[in-house]
C-alpha cells in the first residue's frame, strides 16, 4: 500500500524520508495558514469598515511583508539557513501567541485584531519561503522537477479539512479566537518537524544538498538590470495587484451578503472550495495543460477567465446594484457571485496552475543566483506587489466618484497587462534557456571528449558515478543494444550504488540471465539443472508446440517463443519464423531474442529485412551482430540487392564494423569509393570503431 502511494508521487525509495516529512510538513502549514487566515479575516471584517479600512490593511500588510522579506533576505547566507528558519519560526509562534492572548493585556482589542489581519501575508511569506528553501536545498533540479508536485499535497489536505471542520466547531460554541489555539499548535509542530528535517537531511554531506556558499546574491543593481528576472517580477506585481483587486470586491460584496455571524461559516465553506476545486485541478489538469499546451497557455488561462467573470461583474453590478444602497439584497445577489466566481477562479489557478508553472521559469536562470533570485521575487517582489495593490485601492478611495464597482472596472486594465506580460515573459524565457545552454557549452567545450559511436556513449553513461545518469543510461541501452545491455546487467549486479544493483539484480531475474560461477559444485548444479530442463522441453511435442504459437493469447505465444530457446532445431524452424513476424510487439521482441540466442542462418534475411523497422531494428541489429562472421555474406548480399532501402545499407555497414575479423574489414574497404556519401561516411565510423 504505502509502495504504490510513493509509486503515485513518483518518489524514489531513497527518496522517502526527506519527502514523508515535508509531506508532514506542509500539512501543517496548511493548517496554520487556514486557521489564522479564517480567525483574522473574519475578526477584521466584523469590526472595521471593508470599503475604507481594508485597503489601508492590505497596503500595510505588503510593507510588512517586504520589511519581513528584506531581512530574512539580508540574513540569508550571512547565518545558516536552518538557524535563520528557526529564528523566523519562533518569531511566527512569538506574533501568533500574542494574537491569542493579547485580549487580556490591551484595552482596545480592535486594534489586535488589525494587526492579525496584518499578519497574515508575512506570515504565509516566511513560512513559505522556509518550507521551499529547504525542498530547493535537498534536491537537485532533476529531482525537483520530478517530485515538485506532490510535497505540498498535505497543505491541500489539512486546508480541506480545516474549512470544513470550523463551522462544525463554532456550531458547538468555539469561539472564533479560539482557532489561533489550532494555529499556535500547528506552527510549533512544523517548527519540531523542521528542526528534525534539518537535522537529518540539511547537514553537510547529503548528496543533493545545496552549500550557503554556493548562492550568491545578488544587488539591486543587477536585479534591476536583469532583464528576465525583471519580467518575472512584473508578472509577479501585475498578478497580485489583480488578485487584490478581485479580494477587495470579494470582501465588499460578502459583508453586504452576509451578517457578522453567518461570516465565519461562509469564508470556511468558501475557502475550503477553493481549495478542492485547487487540488481537483492540479490532479486532473495541470500535468496535462503543461505538457498538451506548454508554459506559456497555462499562464494565460487565469487573466482570460478572469477577464471573462471581471466583465460579468461590471455588467451585473451595473444593471442589478453591487451594495446595499444601489440595489435590493436579492438583486445584487448577481454581482457576488460573479465576484466570487473570480475569487475562486483566480485562487484555485494560482495554486493549481500557476504557482507551480511558475517555478518552471526559474529554471533558465543561473543556478549561483537562482536562490537568491526565487527568495527575492516570492518574498519582497510579492509584498511590494500587495502594498502598491493596497496603496491603488486607497488612492481610488480617495476620489467620491469612484466605488466598489470602479475597482471592479479597474481590474480590466490590470488583466489584460498581465495576459501581455505573460507573452512578453514565455519569450525571455526561451531566450534565457538558450543563453545558458550555449554559456554551458562553452563552459565545458574544453573537457568534452567526441564520441562516435553509440556503444561507446552508452558505456561511458553507464560507468557514470551518478545513479540516476546509469539507471537512464541502461533504460536507452536495453532499447538500442539489447546485448550490451546485457553484459552491463552482469557487471552492475554488484554495484556499489544501490538503485543500480537492485535494477540490475532485477532486470537479470527478468531476463532468466544465469550469473557467472565460480563455485564448481554450482556450476554443476547449474549444468544438472539445464540438462533436466532440456529433458522437460524436449517432451514437448512440435504439434503443442505449434498450437501455441498460433494461440490467440499473447502469453501463450510469449511462451512459444521462449521455448523455440531450447526446442529450435530443422523441424521446429519455421515456428520461430512465424513468431517473429508476430503482430504483437511483445511476442516480436521475444521471438527476436530467441533469434539472437539460437543464430540460426534461417532467421537472418527476416532480421535483415527488420533493419528497415523502427520499432524492431536495434533487436535485429543485435541479434545479427552476435551471429558473427557466419553471416557476413548473407549482409555483402543484402547490401548489393537491388532497391535496398538506404536506410537498411547504412545499418548492414553498421553490423560489418562490430564484426570482428579480416573477412569484415575487407567488405568494407570494397566499399570505400561507394558513390553515396552517406554510405562512405558510415564506412570511415565503423573503421574508427574498430582502430583501423
Amino acid at each position: 500500500m504505502l509502495e504504490r502511494f510513493w509509486n503515485m508521487l513518483d518518489v524514489e525509495p531513497d527518496e522517502e524520508g526527506p519527502v514523508s516529512l515535508l509531506l508532514i510538513m506542509s500539512f501543517f502549514m496548511g493548517l496554520f495558514l487556514a486557521t489564522v487566515a479564517v480567525a483574522s479575516q473574519t475578526l477584521f471584517l466584523n469590526q472595521f469598515d471593508e470599503q475604507f479600512d481594508l485597503p489601508k490593511a492590505i497596503a500595510i500588510s505588503g510593507v510588512m511583508g517586504m520589511a519581513a522579506t528584506l531581512i530574512y533576505n539580508g540574513l540569508q547566507g550571512r547565518i545558516s539557513f536552518i538557524a535563520l528558519a528557526i529564528f523566523n519560526l519562533i518569531l511566527i509562534i512569538g506574533l501568533t501567541a500574542v494574537l491569542e492572548f493579547g485580549d487580556s493585556y490591551i484595552e482596545d482589542t480592535k486594534n489586535l485584531h488589525r494587526f492579525g489581519f496584518m499578519l497574515l501575508l508575512p506570515f504565509a511569506f516566511l513560512i513559505q519561503l522556509i518550507f521551499w528553501g529547504s525542498f530547493n536545498r535537498m534536491f537537485n533540479v532533476r529531482v525537483a522537477k520530478r517530485i515538485i508536485g506532490s510535497v505540498d499535497i498535505g497543505t491541500d489536505i489539512a486546508a480541506i479539512i480545516s474549512f470544513f471542520s470550523i463551522p462544525v466547531l463554532l456550531t458547538s460554541g468555539l469561539e472564533v479566537e479560539s482557532l489561533y489555539t489550532i494555529g499556535l499548535f500547528s506552527i510549533i509542530t512544523y517548527l519540531l518537524l523542521f528542526i528534525l528535517l534539518s537535522t537529518k537531511y540539511l547537514t553537510k554531506g547529503r548528496a543533493y544538498l545545496t552549500s550557503e556558499s554556493d548562492i550568491k546574491k545578488l544587488s539591486l543593481v543587477q536585479f534591476l538590470s536583469n532583464r528576465y528576472i525583471m519580467l518575472l517580477s512584473l508578472f509577479v506585481i501585475v498578478s497580485i495587484i489583480g488578485l487584490q483587486f478581485v479580494d477587495y470586491s470579494f470582501f465588499n460584496a460578502t459583508t453586504n451578503q452576509f451578517s457578522n455571524v453567518e461570516l465565519p461559516y461562509f469564508l470556511s465553506y468558501f475557502e475550503a472550495m477553493v481549495v478542492i476545486f485547487s487540488f481537483l485541478f492540479t490532479t486532473f489538469a495541470t500535468d496535462r495543460i503543461n505538457q498538451d499546451y506548454g508554459l506559456r497557455v497555462s499562464l494565460i488561462i487565469n487573466p482570460i477567465i478572469l477577464i471573462i467573470f471581471t466583465v460579468s461583474a461590471l455588467g451585473l453590478g451595473w444593471f442589478f446594484g453591487y451594495d446595499i444602497t444601489t440595489g435590493e439584497k436579492s438583486s445584487i445577489v448577481f454581482f457576488f457571485i460573479a465576484v466570487a466566481m473570480s475569487k475562486l477562479f483566480i485562487n484555485s489557478l494560482r495554486d493549481a496552475l500557476d504557482s507551480p508553472t511558475f517555478k518552471f521559469y526559474y529554471v533558465p536562470i543561473d543556478k549561483s543566483i537562482n536562490i537568491d533570485a526565487q527568495t527575492k521575487i516570492e518574498g519582497f517582489v510579492t509584498a511590494l506587489a500587495s502594498a502598491i495593490a493596497g496603496g491603488l485601492i486607497v488612492l481610488v478611495n480617495q476620489f467620491e466618484i469612484f466605488n466598489v464597482l470602479s475597482i471592479t472596472l479597474f481590474t480590466l486594465p490590470v488583466l489584460v497587462i498581465w495576459y501581455l506580460i505573460t507573452n512578453r515573459m514565455y519569450h525571455g524565457y526561451r531566450d534565457t534557456l538558450q543563453e545558458s545552454l550555449i554559456k554551458n557549452k562553452s563552459a565545458v567545450r574544453t573537457h568534452i571528449v567526441k564520441e562516435y559511436t553509440m556503444d561507446s556513449v552508452l558505456e561511458k553513461e553507464v560507468n557514470s558515478t551518478a545513479e540516476e545518469k546509469v539507471i537512464y543510461g541502461l533504460k536507452l541501452m536495453e532499447k538500442l543494444e539489447p546485448a550490451l545491455f546485457e553484459t552491463s546487467l552482469l557487471q552492475l549486479a554488484d554495484s556499489k550504488l544501490k538503485r543500480v544493483r537492485k535494477f540490475a539484480q532485477e532486470k537479470i531475474q527478468k531476463l532468466g540471465i544465469q550469473l557467472g560461477e565460480t563455485n564448481e559444485i554450482r556450476g554443476l548444479a547449474a549444468q544438472a539443472a539445464g540438462a533436466a530442463e532440456d529433458s522437460d522441453l524436449l517432451s514437448i511435442s512440435t504439434e503443442k508446440l505449434m498450437k501455441l504459437s498460433k494461440s490467440i493469447k499473447q502469453t501463450d505465444r510469449m511462451l512459444a517463443a521462449k521455448l523455440m530457446r531450447k526446442l529450435t532445431n530443422q523441424k521446429t524452424i519455421f515456428i520461430l519464423l512465424e513468431l517473429m513476424r508476430d503482430p504483437d510487439p511483445k511476442v516480436r521482441n521475444e521471438a527476436l531474442l530467441t533469434a539472437r540466442k539460437v543464430k540460426r542462418p534461417e532467421t537472418w534475411s527476416v532480421l535483415i529485412e527488420l533493419l528497415s523497422s523502427p520499432l524492431y531494428a536495434h533487436h535485429a541489429a543485435a541479434a545479427l551482430k552476435e551471429a558473427g562472421e557466419p553471416v557476413l555474406p548473407y549482409l555483402e548480399s543484402a547490401f548489393h540487392k537491388s532497391g535496398q532501402n538506404d536506410l537498411v545499407m547504412l545499418k548492414l555497414i553498421q553490423i560489418m564494423g562490430h564484426i570482428p575479423g579480416k573477412e569484415s574489414l575487407q567488405m568494407l574497404w570494397k566499399k570505400i569509393d561507394y558513390p553515396d556519401k552517406r554510405i562512405v561516411k558510415q564506412i570511415l565510423y565503423s573503421l574508427r570503431y574498430i582502430n583501423y
